[in-house]
Order: structure tokens, then sequence, then C-alpha cells
């Protein structure tokens, strides 16, 4: 009784951050098809990706004692976000935006659909269906996918980017290992499909048995 509540509760909670992500998608890049046409604001997004910042920066920190002991800074790895000085940058913002969203919209949907699915199945007495299975297939794809093309698209800029320098710093290009999410999402949920198919084999031999 519990489950079956909890399912409820997750399908009408995935419900509503649909509507909500829909929404505020259709916000955003409304904004950006709007700012390419008269640009009155900056919009700024990473879509370059990962960098390593090197820097030659000293400083300082206090032990315990009061004493201070010296520093020196000269790797960062992050996320900056580096706004490229073309006319084409609200563009690529605009691209990355879309890209991003697609992505977050597919997924909410998906398990909106699996969340759906499940409360029509326990409904009727059979919660193991291969529409489930389908879906859960689709978001392997979609996973192993978006980690190949992000891949790709890393291994270029590292070879095609060189280091951009800035005053007091250096931006060198590196992977974007975060991709790797991706794969390892895509393969847990390759896992589940088939456990989750083994329980849909079980409950066709149920069936015949009877």
């Amino acid at each position: 009784m519990k489950g079956k509540k909890l399912i409820l509760g997750l399908y009408h909670l995935l419900k509503y951050v649909l509507y909500v992500n829909i929404v505020l998608a259709g916000g955003v890049i409304g904004f950006q098809i709007i700012n390419l046409f008269r640009p009155d604001k900056t919009v700024i997004a990473s879509y370059l990706g990962k960098f390593a910042i090197e820097m030659n920066s000293t400083g300082f920190f206090k032990i315990p004692g009061g004493e201070k002991i010296g520093a020196y800074a000269e790797t960062i790895s992050g996320l900056p976000s580096i706004v490229i000085d073309l006319p084409q940058h609200g563009f690529y913002v605009l691209i990355f935006t879309i890209c991003v969203v697609s992505i977050a919209l597919f997924y909410n949907f998906q398990f909106y659909n699996i969340f759906k699915l499940l409360i029509e199945s326990i409904k009727a007495g059979t919660p193991f269906t291969m529409d489930i299975s389908k879906i859960l297939k689709s978001i392997t794809l979609f996973s192993i996918g978006v980690f190949i093309v992000g891949t790709i698209l890393s291994i270029i800029k590292v070879w095609l980017f060189s280091d951009i320098v800035f005053d007091n710093f250096v931006a060198r290009p590196v992977f974007d290992n975060n991709v790797l999410n991706f794969l390892w999402f895509g393969l847990g949920i390759f896992i589940l499909n088939e456990i989750y198919k083994v329980g849909i084999t079980i409950e066709k031999e149920q069936e015949f048995t009877i």
C-alpha cells in the first residue's frame, strides 16, 4: 500500500516538475531568441566546457597558533563562463541552452511516463510490461548517445582550441570528463532494464502455468 502511494506521489511530482520545466525552458529560450535581435543583455553560458585555469598566484592562510603559511596556486580545473567576442556568441549560447533544456526535458518526460505506466499496470494487476522496458531502453540509448556526442565535441575542443591567455592567467582546454556521468547512468539503466525483463519473463511463465 505504501509502495503504491509512493509511486503515485512520484508520478504527480514528476508531472508538475515537467510542466514547470517546460514553462521555464520556453521562457529561457524565448529570452535568448529575442536577445539575438535586440542584444540588450550579455548572455553567458559555459558552452565551451571544461578548462584548466593556470595562474601564478601566491597567498597565505593561518594555522591555529596564528602563524601564517604561504600558499601557491598553479592550476584550477573548473567550468568558467568564458565569453568569446564574436557576433555569433548569442547564437552559440542559444544552441547550448536548447541542448541542455532538451536533455533535461527528455529525462523528465521519460521518468514521468514510467511512473504513469507503473500506476496503470498496477491497477491492471500486471506490474511488468514491455512498454516500461522500451522506455528504459530509450533512456539507455539516449544517455550513451549524449556521452558519445559529448566526447567527440570535447576531443574536438581540446584538439582545435589553443590556450586562452588572459591578463593574469591562462585557460587551457581539457577533456570534459563530466560526460562520463551519462555513460554510467546509461549503463545503470541498462542493468535495471535487464532485471526488469527478468520480471516480465517470470510473469509470463506464471500466466502460462495458470
